[in-house]
């Protein structure tokens, strides 16, 4: 960081891109293509990995992996799995049915987890949805509709109890919505002058920064106290 050199950590082949990555003990996972890896902090040798078609992004839960799925031109079985963290095998998939559009990003809070679902592969289709799924009996409690002005969310972070996505809506303009978990109430604004985001935004102490498509400055909102 302090000399802002950059040298090449590892590459793998096959992958067109990668989607997500973390930290987690001694390792730390990728999300590449259609593969789930897992590598070894110091030496970065790879531990496991396993083929999923589709996937986005991931998160942790005790010995549970939960994965969202999203593919360009293609019907998934299902958008929203559980792994078994030792084992990478299927724990449960959330059927089609209840959740019939791609997901991206994943927060885990109090044993549920909170999926953005965007149906980002379909051009004019986009949603504005999260479906809030409980990880002891994966159970769906709810699917929290986040409105017109807030579709294709392509983050989720959260800050005192409220669930923040950055929108980029049908990518002629983008918002960030606020959704309150304790009021259970939802509200949007517009981020002024901004058409479409290109992916890259995230949460610093208590303020969302954000990229636009194309840019190379870096713009931010505060969230609410």
């Amino acid at each position: 960081i302090n000399t802002k050199q950059y040298s090449k950590l590892l590459e793998i082949d096959g992958a067109r891109f990668a989607t997500d990555i973390k930290i987690d003990g001694n390792s730390y996972w990728v999300a590449a293509d259609q593969e789930l890896l897992q590598y070894d902090l110091t030496t970065n040798q790879k531990i496991k990995s396993t083929t999923i078609k589709g996937i986005r992004r991931f998160a942790f839960y005790k010995d549970l992996i939960v994965v969202s799925l999203g593919e360009y031109l293609t019907k998934l079985n299902s958008n929203i799995l559980v792994l078994d963290k030792n084992t990478l095998a299927i724990k449960h998939e959330v059927p089609f049915n209840s959740m019939p559009f791609t997901t991206e990003s994943i927060i885990i809070k109090d044993d549920k987890a909170f999926i953005a679902a965007n149906n980002g592969f379909e051009w004019g289709k986009e949603v504005g949805k999260i479906l809030e799924l409980d990880l002891i009996n994966y159970n769906i409690n709810q699917v929290i509709d986040l409105g017109a002005n807030a579709k294709n969310p392509e983050n989720l972070v959260i800050y005192n109890d409220k669930l923040y996505t950055v929108n980029n809506k049908d990518y002629t303009g983008s918002s960030i919505t606020a959704v309150d978990l304790t009021a259970n109430t939802v509200s949007t604004v517009d981020l002024p002058s901004i058409t479409s985001l290109c992916g890259t935004s995230a949460l610093v102490e208590d303020a969302i920064y954000y990229q636009e498509s194309g840019k190379s400055v870096i713009g931010n909102i505060e969230t609410a106290h």
